[in-house]
């Protein structure tokens, strides 16, 4: 592994004690346990350090000539169990095979507090699904190296509504997106996106860089709803406004201030 690219040195299976061994003649590598999922359908793939993506994962650097005696602790998915799932496609971002889907993808569920739920990996058609969900917020992280994924689309679901089916997201080098469907509405030629809008429920919000602070003001100027979502798309939702236009002034991570307009329908 380097601090440019990571690539596979060498796997090996535990034995019935759980032991494992490595022979190795490099400076520093991360180190991934990967559980039978039959055997242990609640353990998440985990790195040494307890995080369950590799852009977050800790190096390890071995003194020359070491032997380094390493207990490897598994993280447990934080799903109690719900009524509510969220499926979603994920499609190639710029590139050769542009729109085409991607499959063998790793996607890991975090929930509100950014606690790894469950996990997925795509399949041929670049398709996952997580059942069983509570209401909450949820961040779909990927685990491959260079993903930001402190940008992470964010997924809400509620009560009134808990099924999410058939997202689209768009895989780039260095971010998931949630992409755009047909008919988004733009203000002003502003880089925030809104969709759709109008809406009843859920708004979808898309900005090239990053909200870092969101604030929802109704005709009055009375202060509705804030958020400090910290991510290039996420949800947000509206069932409980009374119908109605309502403001939303966003502050991207660029510091930049952007207002827009959001007509809700009952």
């Amino acid at each position: 592994a380097g601090l440019d690219s990571v690539y596979v040195i060498d796997s090996t299976v535990t034995d019935a004690l759980g032991y494992f061994s490595f022979g190795l003649g490099i400076d520093s590598f991360l180190l991934k346990v990967s559980p039978d999922s039959s055997a242990y359908p609640m353990l998440m793939p985990t790195y040494y350090d307890g995080q369950t993506v590799v852009p977050s994962a800790d190096f390890i650097y071995p003194d020359y000539c070491d032997t380094l005696n390493i207990v490897h602790e598994l993280v447990s998915g934080s799903n109690p169990g719900g009524p509510g799932f969220v499926s979603g496609i994920v499609s190639q971002g710029a590139g050769r095979a542009e729109g085409d889907p991607v499959s063998g993808v790793v996607i890991v569920l975090m929930d509100g507090q950014l606690r790894p739920v469950d996990y997925r990996t795509t399949n041929s058609q670049g398709e996952f699904r997580f059942d069983g969900l509570t209401n909450d917020d949820y961040a779909v992280n990927v685990d491959q190296w260079g993903i930001k994924n402190e940008l992470a689309p964010i997924i809400t679901l509620t009560a009134e509504s808990n099924e999410i089916d058939s997202l689209e997201f768009v895989l780039y080098s260095d971010r998931l997106e949630l992409a755009k469907p047909k008919g988004v509405s733009e203000f002003d030629q502003d880089p925030i996106r809104l969709f759709p809008n109008p809406t009843s429920d859920v708004l979808s919000i898309s900005s090239p860089k990053g909200v870092t602070h969101m604030t929802m003001f109704d005709q009055d100027g009375r202060v509705f709803r804030e958020l400090s979502p910290r991510s290039m798309n996420f949800q947000l939702n509206v069932k409980s406004p009374a119908s109605g236009i309502y403001f939303l002034e966003m502050t991207d991570d660029g510091g930049s201030v952007h207002h827009a307009e959001v007509v809700i329908l009952r």
